[in-house]
């Protein structure tokens, strides 16, 4: 019988789709140079004040950033990529629609966060995207973590989750991207079954993903074309 392939950790991570992959890495990252200099984590914070601190890539990592190390940072992670994996695979078609709705979310965070005391969203996020996911198959029954429950359930559940590994701090975040979730729902789907306006993927975003994809595949065959 011959023997099978052995599966490295590469071939792993390339078969991940690019929305789930680019954000773990940025999640991943982030937390490892939080972990080895915990006064380094809130340089990657969002507050509104970010501009005069000179943070001015503060909205990009403030998503993918977490205020906590430990065991309630591996949930959050686990959590996330959880979420935003099966949001890839499973509910949004095209990447452009992905990534449009994470900064749906991401700028509503931006806009409410520093007030109720949150300056990285990384958890927030993920409960935005459980949300979102569960609409489709609400009676679907989904692993959480250990035990087996109703997908419509997860969001609640990881309410429960985050008071406990975070406390009111962790409840706030999660309440707010239920929230958003909510709110893309409603203006994308909802809304337009009433017969009122949709929210639809910004042209320019779907321009800049089609043109990535061609890059992409262009690398993949070897090529290089002058001016592309």
């Amino acid at each position: 019988m011959p023997k099978k392939p052995d599966v490295t950790f590469k071939d792993l991570w390339n078969s991940l789709p690019p929305v789930t992959r680019t954000s773990m890495l940025l999640a991943v990252l982030i937390g490892i140079i939080s972990t080895l200099n915990p006064f380094v984590s809130t340089k990657f914070w969002y507050t509104h004040d970010f501009l005069a601190r000179g943070r001015y890539w503060a909205p990009l990592t403030a998503p993918f950033a977490f205020q906590g190390h430990g065991i309630p940072y591996l949930l959050s992670l686990v959590n996330f990529y959880t979420n935003i994996s099966a949001a890839e695979t499973k509910k949004f078609h095209r990447t452009a629609d992905l990534v449009f709705y994470l900064l749906f979310v991401v700028v509503i965070f931006l806009a409410v966060g520093p007030s109720i005391g949150s300056y990285a969203y990384l958890n927030g996020v993920g409960a935005a995207l459980s949300y979102t996911i569960t609409q489709d198959d609400p009676e679907g029954m989904v692993q959480y973590f250990v035990f087996q429950t109703k997908r419509k359930y997860t969001p609640w559940i990881g309410i429960v989750v985050a008071f406990v590994a975070a406390g009111l701090l962790g409840i706030g975040d999660q309440v707010v991207g239920i929230a958003a979730g909510h709110m893309f729902l409603f203006l994308t789907e909802l809304l337009p079954l009433a017969g009122g306006p949709k929210l639809s993927t910004p042209q320019w975003i779907a321009n800049a993903e089609s043109k990535t994809r061609a890059r992409i595949e262009l690398r993949r065959r070897g090529g290089h074309r002058l001016g592309r």
